[in-house]
């Protein structure tokens, strides 16, 4: 670094900018000519503070140049010796991301992209990724596969955008601000399709926005077996979560599907298209709170709600398959804002009845849980059945709904007695007459 301008000897007036910028240049000649390989020795320098600027500014650049140095299109696969890709992980110039085989991206892999690449696996996983962008792919079902799914887990700012999924899902747990947005997904069809086109576990900061998800439902109401996707969203034991602007078609039970613990969700601006259920529902362990449903809109399906309570609370180590989540105290329904939805052609879910609820969340009866026998507990080792003193039930706000008039029964909030507070009449919601003493919503 002796051309530095604070250098005694050679006069040449250069900064510290001037070698970050020497250092990028010669980094992109490298990478077109001789695979990235850069060798550099520290020769010279008479002003030592100057010296130890440039050296950290030319050390900088290098970094930040390999941080972009990625593969083109199509090169970042790994097939096995086969030709056949069952699986595929990501490599970055020169080192490989992932220690465990082909179905691992494990190591602190950051600054990753991948994008506009047509990819051929059963499976792309991330493990402890983080800023890493899957955007703009095509993913489809090699030969002999059944499905092309990206699985991310331990996920931290991880952008999974724009990308087409011919027949699979997207599957993040643990993650932290994960964004899944303005993707194509199409579920795989028969009695084993997924949970969810997109299934999010034990997490936080999710956001899933803009995405088209087909489950591939035959449409077969009143079927006791699955075929395709379960729902097109199914969220497990996370919290601060969004669902916007999706359109779910398709779906052999809900549109939404909630198990667990889950708080400050917000599902707005959603279309849910032929559901055998309904637009949102769930019942395992389920239990939600600070959380709003906004102009949503549900056609062909049940209803619009249909959110009750099975299996008992869970002890600390169990709620999740790492054990990191403490136990389930209580059955909470709590603070949860139902504003401006809209439910067209409703449909029965058994194919047959002519009179069923427009949405079902039975609060005067906690939740239909079972207090003792089938559904009341799971095979959890220590979990234990709820009893009335478990569950905290209040504050569910309804303004400006249309659970239509006709088509179906009321929205049963069970059988009664309705206790104040626990049910809110915001105005304005047109639903069918219920005829029940003290029903708590006004039906206009």
């Amino acid at each position: 670094f002796d051309a530095h301008a604070a250098d005694p000897l050679a006069q040449l007036r250069v900064r510290e900018a001037d070698f970050a910028w020497l250092t990028e240049a010669l980094s992109g000649l490298a990478e077109r000519c001789c695979e990235g390989r850069v060798v550099s020795l520290l020769e010279g320098g008479y002003d030592l503070e100057a010296l130890g600027r440039s050296t950290a500014a030319h050390v900088r650049a290098f970094v930040e140049a390999s941080r972009q140095a990625y593969f083109a299109p199509g090169e970042a696969l790994v097939r096995p010796e086969d030709g056949v890709a069952s699986e595929l992980f990501l490599i970055r110039r020169g080192a490989v991301l992932g220690k465990r085989g082909l179905s691992d991206v494990s190591g602190g892999a950051s600054e990753v992209s991948v994008k506009n690449c047509r990819l051929q696996a059963e499976r792309m996983t991330l493990t402890n990724a983080t800023r890493v962008t899957v955007s703009a792919n095509t993913f489809s079902v090699p030969p002999g596969g059944a499905e092309s799914t990206v699985f991310a887990s331990h996920g931290n700012r991880l952008a999974i955008n724009g990308n087409t999924i011919e027949t699979g899902a997207i599957n993040s747990s643990y993650g932290i601000s994960v964004g899944i947005a303005n993707n194509t997904i199409s579920a795989r069809v028969g009695t084993s399709g997924p949970d969810g086109a997109v299934k999010v576990a034990w997490g936080s900061g999710t956001w899933v926005f803009g995405n088209t998800l087909d489950g591939r439902w035959n449409s077969d109401r009143g079927a006791a077996i699955r075929n395709g996707a379960q729902a097109a969203v199914a969220v497990v034991d996370e919290r601060d979560i969004v669902i916007d602007g999706n359109t779910m078609r398709n779906l052999f039970t809900c549109g939404v599907e909630l198990t667990g613990n889950v708080s400050r969700l917000l599902v707005r601006s959603n279309r849910v298209e032929n559901a055998g259920q309904c637009g949102f529902g769930g019942n395992q362990w389920l239990s939600i709170s600070e959380s709003r449903f906004v102009a949503n809109t549900v056609d062909r399906s049940g209803g619009i709600f249909h959110l009750y309570r099975t299996l008992g609370l869970r002890p600390a180590g169990t709620v999740d398959p790492e054990g990191a989540l403490g136990a389930d105290t209580a059955v909470v329904f709590r603070d949860i804002v139902v504003d401006g939805n809209v439910l067209t052609t409703p449909l029965p879910p058994d194919g047959v009845a002519t009179v069923y609820p427009a949405s079902i969340i039975p609060v005067s009866d906690l939740m239909d849980y079972p207090l003792s026998g089938p559904g009341s507990v799971s095979s959890i080792p220590g979990e234990r059945a709820a009893v009335a003193g478990d569950f905290q039930i209040s504050g569910l706000r309804f303004v400006n709904n249309n659970f239509g008039r006709t088509a179906s029964g009321p929205v049963s909030f069970g059988n009664g007695p309705f206790t104040a507070g626990v049910v809110i009449d915001g105005g304005r919601n047109v639903c069918p007459v219920a005829g029940l003493t003290g029903y708590p919503l006004a039906c206009n």
